[in-house]
């Protein structure tokens, strides 16, 4: 992708993006530290302490950030240069989505005046950019149609290898704005305090806001913060380049890219993008195969008279030797997906737990997640039982993440102090066996749909109609 921003870089523009951890709001009158240290807070003697530091909180803001490259003209020059974006949204009423991400990037680009006809994005593969996803990839077509571009290429970074998205390197900028900083939000009337006193998740905040009044005072409540924070970034800068910021993307303006869908499948629903949702639809699987290159990238044939000569991404291609071979080689010529996740990995090597999985390992935490591609359910594991409170934040980590077969949380539960674990599945494995021992409700052992009137002492395992592969049958 840097090679190919390089030469075409008088009509393009390569953007990185990433969302960074959320900063937890304090309630009124405990004030919380923007940037986790994950250890105690420093005070003088017979001091207070005057901010708190990983506590519990109803409130949280969640950093965006677009790196707008400043492409070189070499593949030896940096590609850490541009100008650098910082929205902070509110994860209760404007959390992350792809299409929350793309038009907010479709305002950056359009400040900035012109908008070339290629357009480049990297990211970190997190569930708001995972390109395999159909949700990411009507998001990318309404950005490709709102904005009239010939070429949208949209990249992920290989799994647990986010340092490569290049968006990372300024972090540690942002993290300096950070440090030292309180956010509370402020109090607001009897009304809304009553209606939020109970709530102690995301979830429960968003029922307990069910008027349009009380989504409004939750706005003013963390104006104060939001501003600080934006002041903070206004700051920074990036070789000597002043850090940007932006406001978040209105329910309203994400309609209106969202007519940019509609306009080729009427049918699609917001709620319902999974490629199971989708499956049906015959105009938007035309546009699909017409224009897209589906995989990790999605292309379209330039309209732009000065593009004539431009071609699509190659897929990389193996040299034999342990390497790639150079993107001059491959340019313009006819290139299969030789990607490693293409090919399917043995049983053995997907295990991936420190331990033979059993039915009390999985009773252990007694908490399922479902693919949201497949839409089967996996166990999650844990070697020794969880506390009552280990189970609640178990569970409100996963309320804020997307898992698909194959993303492993694990490094994430254990900065939170977790050791659990979940099998490296892929989507094609059926319900795991186990799942039936730990007497869950019986789901078809094939595609996870919900079975009724299943005899328990039946030799194979539960099937639904639909699936008409061979009967599993259950060991004696």
């Amino acid at each position: 992708m840097r090679e190919f921003a390089i030469t075409h870089r008088d009509m393009t523009t390569l953007v990185s993006m990433d969302d960074k951890h959320k900063c937890k709001v304090g309630e009124p009158l405990y004030p919380l530290a923007a940037a986790e240290r994950g250890k105690q807070v420093i005070v003088g003697a017979n001091q207070v302490m005057a901010v708190g530091d990983h506590d519990f909180s109803k409130c949280t803001l969640t950093p965006s950030v677009n790196l707008v490259i400043d492409i070189p003209q070499t593949i030896s020059g940096s590609f850490y240069r541009g100008d650098f974006y910082v929205g902070f949204k509110d994860s209760i009423l404007k959390p992350s989505s792809p299409l929350r991400h793309t038009t907010e990037l479709a305002e950056i680009l359009k400040l900035r005046g012109t908008v070339h006809p290629v357009l480049l994005l990297y990211t970190d593969g997190g569930p708001d950019h995972r390109t395999t996803y159909m949700s990411v990839k009507l998001s990318m077509i309404a950005l490709f149609r709102s904005l009239d571009l010939d070429m949208l290429v949209a990249l992920r970074t290989a799994p647990s290898n986010s340092w490569a998205n290049p968006v990372e390197r300024i972090m540690s900028i942002v993290n300096t704005g950070l440090q030292g900083i309180g956010l509370m939000r402020q109090k607001m009337g009897d009304n809304f305090e009553k209606a939020i006193a109970n709530a102690k998740s995301v979830k429960e905040m968003r029922e307990k806001l069910a008027t349009d009044d009380l989504k409004k005072e939750l706005g003013e409540s963390l104006s104060f913060p939001i501003d600080l924070l934006n002041s903070q970034m206004n700051r920074l800068s990036l070789k000597e380049k002043k850090f940007q910021t932006f406001t978040p993307a209105s329910e309203e303006e994400i309609n209106t890219l969202w007519q940019k869908c509609l306009e080729i499948e009427k049918g699609l629903q917001r709620d319902h993008l999974t490629m199971k949702d989708v499956k049906d639809f015959e105009h938007l699987k035309a546009f699909l195969k017409h224009c897209c290159i589906e995989g990790h990238i999605a292309s379209r044939p330039l309209r732009d008279k000065r593009s004539k000569d431009v071609s699509s991404l190659p897929f990389p291609v193996p040299a034999g030797d342990g390497h790639y071979r150079p993107f001059e080689e491959v340019y313009k010529t006819i290139t299969e997906e030789n990607r490693p996740s293409k090919v399917t990995r043995p049983k053995t090597t997907r295990a991936n737990l420190p331990f033979s999985p059993s039915v009390q390992h999985a009773q252990n935490t007694d908490v399922m997640v479902q693919c949201t591609e497949c839409e089967k359910w996996r166990l999650v594991f844990a070697k020794k039982k969880l506390t009552k409170r280990q189970k609640q934040q178990l569970t409100d980590l996963l309320e804020d993440m997307d898992y698909t077969c194959g993303f492993q949380f694990d490094d994430i539960l254990l900065l939170h102090g977790l050791q659990v674990h979940i099998k490296d599945h892929d989507c094609e494995d059926n319900i795991e066996k186990l799942y039936y021992a730990c007497d869950y409700e019986p789901c078809c052992i094939y595609c996870g749909e919900y079975v009724d009137d299943v005899d328990e002492d039946d030799e194979i395992y539960p099937q639904c109609g639909n699936c008409t592969q061979d009967p599993v049958r259950k060991r004696k």
